[in-house]
């Protein structure tokens, strides 16, 4: 079995090894939306950039 180098880990894992392989799920709740908030306002504030290349790269017939 291979093991998986701290750069090569999903979220999940990363999330419960900050918490030192406790179950926190304070901590981990906090964790999850540290991480997926940055995500969500990036999407909101190009929005209509996604939008345009996703309209652009459509297949029209």
């Amino acid at each position: 079995m291979k093991v998986l180098a701290p750069a090569e880990w999903t979220l999940r894992v990363a999330i419960v090894s900050l918490t030192g392989g406790e179950s926190s799920r304070t901590i981990t709740e906090a964790a999850a939306v540290s991480i997926t908030l940055p995500i969500v306002i990036v999407i909101i504030l190009f929005q209509k950039h996604l939008v345009k290349g996703l309209d652009v790269g459509a297949v029209k017939g």
